[in-house]
């Protein structure tokens, strides 16, 4: 079992804690979805706000554009195209623990897109969590998936991610010496 910090509690829960994954997530999926949207904003303005949002992103105005995707997350909680939006802007922004849980959320709404499996490695490790973010390349690189033609470039990036990983593990393990 891989040690966690109390802020990955998601991470630890969504890749030790689950016994059987694919149920949980089937209900998770049909859950999230029975949500109650909220009904103040109708479709045509959530759009205006996520061209808005997106605008802002664009123009590197990430502090704005995070915080207008959100909003509309608390509006389309199950929406993939926005918890991506908010989950890369985060990235962006550096605020990792916030991507993190986005991409875990992405991941239980499609586990078999491993891009997010990617994100979510790289932005473990840019909190911090070098265990963990080696234990979610070493996933992705296990899948069956990672030999699909449309996953060649994230096999690419996970490999050599993982190379990275293990030589800032060397590198630690010689600052203890």
């Amino acid at each position: 079992m891989i040690e966690f910090s109390d802020s990955n509690w998601m991470a630890e829960y969504f890749l030790n804690e689950i016994p059987d994954l694919e149920n949980f997530l089937d209900a998770f999926n049909e859950k999230i979805k029975c949500m109650p949207y909220m009904t103040r904003l109708n479709d045509r303005e959530i759009d205006l706000i996520y061209s808005l949002a997106y605008s802002f992103f664009q123009q590197g105005k990430l502090e704005i554009a995070q915080s207008l995707f959100n909003l509309l997350v608390f509006y389309r909680p199950s929406d993939q195209k926005i918890l991506n939006a908010l989950a890369i802007t985060c990235k962006k922004n550096g605020d990792y623990e916030l991507a993190c849980v986005n991409f875990v959320l992405l991941l239980m709404l499609n586990p078999g897109d491993l891009r997010y499996a990617q994100h979510l490695a790289e932005c473990l490790s840019a909190n911090g969590e070098k265990r963990l973010a080696f234990e979610a390349v070493e996933s992705i690189l296990k899948s069956p998936l990672i030999n699909l033609p449309e996953n060649k470039e994230i096999a690419a990036r996970s490999e050599i991610f993982k190379e990275l990983l293990e030589q800032h593990n060397d590198r630690s393990k010689e600052n203890i010496h």
